[in-house]
């Protein structure tokens, strides 16, 4: 999908990811299906992937790629730094620490930093 393509996952009716191109038209998660390709017609919906014959909804895949990322990121944080998984396609990481150590060893005055 380009970059400038706006794109959401649906599940049923319901969008539950939106990327940021479908945002700039005015598109939100939760939205009904028709009501986000009104206000943005081009809009590509994906539907989450189903298991068998009893449609049941799965999320693995994008529990599987979310907790790639994570492991990417925990590769990478320092041991005061702060890796929090807010959800399914979102975490914080704060990196004030290992900032302040890349900083020292520049030799830079970390006192004056805010």
């Amino acid at each position: 999908v380009p970059d400038d393509e706006p794109l959401a996952v649906q599940q049923w009716s319901s969008l539950i990811a939106v990327d940021y191109v479908s945002r700039s038209f005015g598109v939100k998660r939760g939205m009904n299906v028709e009501e986000a390709k009104k206000i943005c017609p081009n809009l590509r919906c994906v539907h989450v992937e189903l298991i068998g014959d009893a449609n049941k909804v799965s999320l693995k895949r994008y529990r599987d790629a979310s907790f790639k990322v994570l492991d990417v990121f925990a590769r990478y944080v320092g041991k005061n730094d702060v890796l929090c998984r807010a959800s399914i396609d979102e975490a914080y990481l704060d990196l004030t620490e290992s900032c302040i150590q890349k900083l020292k060893s520049e030799s830079l005055d970390v006192d004056n930093v805010e």
